[in-house]
């Protein structure tokens, strides 16, 4: 791409660019002002890629919206690349939405996201679904949201945060106000975990798009749930997957598209 191309919208998912095409992308990204939105989600790019477009975005003001979902990591690898995505976060200005699902992240490469992230003041929407983010990663991420974080929405589906994680998600949203979307679906949560983060949704009033499907929905937090969708949730737009519904005087939840 010309270094004068006024081209601002780049989709190439799904391309089979490997190795050598991800490095000729993050050269052309080094040389482009203009470019706002990259999507180069399956394209079969290696770490070695997704280190050098991590090192070219460091100091790239033009980029605002980047998908490098299900690159090809080397499993010993793993975690290296994530490092170099949190060094990148940490300094750079500009971007506001990031895709890195299916990058095998795990606890460790979520701890380093979180430290990164602190420093971020500009990143409002932030991608890590179908990883291997278990308990001490989803505690990260939430402790973040307590941090005077910036990010407006957080996919975070098919991992394993499990209860733990749910119960540090459910004592964040009781103290965070910029969240407006949560996704914790399918990550082997528990009844506590989703009673904690039902119990959240009581004062909450920010978060308006929030998937638990996938989870257990057990007696105490299927009662709550029903009660905020009898009460609060008449008065304002709230996006779920689910729906409770009473059955014999029992409550129960549905799947909601």
């Amino acid at each position: 791409m010309n270094v004068k191309s006024t081209v601002l919208t780049l989709n190439l998912n799904g391309n089979p660019l490997k190795t050598e095409g991800g490095m000729l992308v993050a050269e052309m990204l080094s040389k482009n002002e203009f470019l706002t939105h990259l999507d180069i989600g399956s394209v079969e790019m290696g770490t070695e890629s997704v280190i050098a477009l991590m090192t070219v975005l460091q100091s790239n003001r033009s980029l605002l919206h980047l998908n490098i979902e299900n690159p090809r990591i080397v499993k010993q690898l793993q975690e290296e690349s994530t490092g170099h995505i949190a060094r990148m976060l940490r300094v750079n200005e500009n971007l506001l939405s990031l895709n890195i699902a299916k990058h095998r992240i795990r606890d460790l490469g979520a701890r380093v996201l979180s430290q990164n992230l602190l420093e971020n003041k500009t990143l409002k929407s932030l991608n890590v679904r179908c990883n291997e983010i278990g308990i001490g990663g989803g505690e990260a991420l939430a402790a973040l949201l307590m941090r005077e974080s910036v990010l407006e929405h957080i996919n975070l589906a098919c991992n394993k945060i499990s209860e733990d994680g749910a119960r540090a998600f459910g004592m964040a949203l009781k103290m965070n106000h910029a969240l407006q979307s949560l996704d914790l679906s399918n990550n082997e949560i528990n009844e506590r975990g989703m009673a904690a983060l039902a119990d959240s949704m009581r004062t909450n009033s920010t978060c308006q798009k929030f998937y638990l499907w996938g989870n257990h929905f057990g007696s105490e937090s299927s009662r709550i749930f029903l009660e905020l969708f009898e009460g609060r949730f008449k008065y304002f737009e709230w996006k779920t997957d689910f729906k409770p519904y009473v059955v014999d005087g029992q409550v129960h939840i549905s799947y909601r598209t």
